[in-house]
């Protein structure tokens, strides 16, 4: 597996020397960047106490993996223990959430290799707040869930709509909910919405007033979500207003796409 890379960002106005890592003419441009790339085990970007000592000065940040990281991030990165770390491939098709993290073995360096192929590098593992960042260049992530067994409600407030439920590794989605719904009473008015991590994604929220006993309309909603690895993405309904109405729907689907990834 090819190394992580890794980037070294000028903080100054300056140019600062780089002689115990290699950089181009040993140095960093001013207001610059070089990627670290003699070095064969991250062990040797960890025990560089030329660069721990510009990043504790506000001179360098490092970008590991494309992502970049904080002061915090980078001292934290070079701490991290040059034993091996932990690994999980193949062990499930979702990427890592945020509690994977020094609770549960991961350290920075750490790999995640979903089932799927997708590969995740831990750069942050503070406990319930760790940080992957994806580094293959597969297609972005995309699930869908659909069914078309009968269910019904009568719930006068946002259940879930039976099956509809997404649990995507962490990044922002765009968000598609559709569901056939049909009324068993006149002037019967239905909602669909998303939920994320158990609430509602806001203004997405749509109505629709069935004019007829036993009508039906096709309902659907869309949104922009970010989530963490551990939040559901779910489709909900409910009865808005109505006599006492029951709803039903048979067909339906629930389907998201990455627009970013940590």
């Amino acid at each position: 597996m090819a190394l992580v890379t890794i980037v070294a960002k000028n903080q100054t106005g300056s140019v600062i020397p780089l002689s115990q890592l290699y950089a181009p003419n040993g140095e960093i441009p001013q207001s610059g960047q070089v990627t670290l790339t003699d070095y064969n085990r991250v062990e040797q970007i960890l025990d560089d106490d030329e660069l721990l000592s510009y990043i504790q000065n506000d001179q360098i940040l490092l970008n590991v993996a494309a992502l970049d990281l904080t002061k915090e991030q980078s001292l934290s990165f070079l701490d991290a223990p040059t034993v091996p770390v932990k690994v999980s491939h193949g062990l499930s098709s979702q990427g890592p959430a945020v509690t994977d993290d020094a609770s549960t073995g991961y350290s920075i360096g750490s790999t995640w290799i979903t089932t799927g192929g997708a590969i995740y590098v831990c750069v942050d593992a503070t406990p319930d707040n760790a940080v992957w960042t994806r580094t293959d260049s597969a297609t972005p992530y995309s699930d869908i869930v659909s069914a078309d067994t009968l269910t019904t409600t009568l719930a006068l407030t946002p259940v879930l709509l039976d099956s509809m439920t997404i649990t995507p590794p962490a990044g922002t989605y765009l968000v598609w909910f559709n569901a056939d719904v049909y009324s068993n009473k006149n002037n019967t008015t239905a909602a669909v919405l998303l939920y994320s991590g158990g609430t509602e994604v806001a203004i997405s929220e749509r109505t629709f007033t069935f004019n007829s006993s036993n009508g039906d309309a096709m309902m659907s909603t869309q949104a922009r979500v970010t989530v963490n690895g551990s939040q559901a993405i779910e489709g909900r309904w409910y009865v808005v207003a109505g006599s006492n109405p029951t709803l039903t729907s048979l067909d339906r689907s629930l389907m998201i796409v990455a627009v970013e990834t940590p």
